[in-house]
């Protein structure tokens, strides 16, 4: 594999993670608003991410919570 598909590659698992957590998080707890999720919702992605810290995913996360 060269650079740029290992890069790809990367990209894809992080894209995955986070949206497999966006769709645990809205499974336990989609009845509450955003602003009452979002800290539980941060302390949850730093214990479980690799990579990623909670600034870069925030956004992505928050819109699909809205959606």
């Amino acid at each position: 594999m060269g650079t740029e598909q290992l890069l790809c590659h990367d990209l894809l698992e992080q894209s995955e993670q986070v949206a497999t957590f966006v769709r645990a998080l809205h499974v336990v707890a989609s009845q509450y608003a955003w602003h009452d999720v979002e800290p539980y919702a941060e302390e949850a992605w730093m214990q479980i991410s690799d990579g990623l810290r909670w600034p870069e995913i925030r956004e992505f996360v928050r819109e699909a919570w809205v959606t």
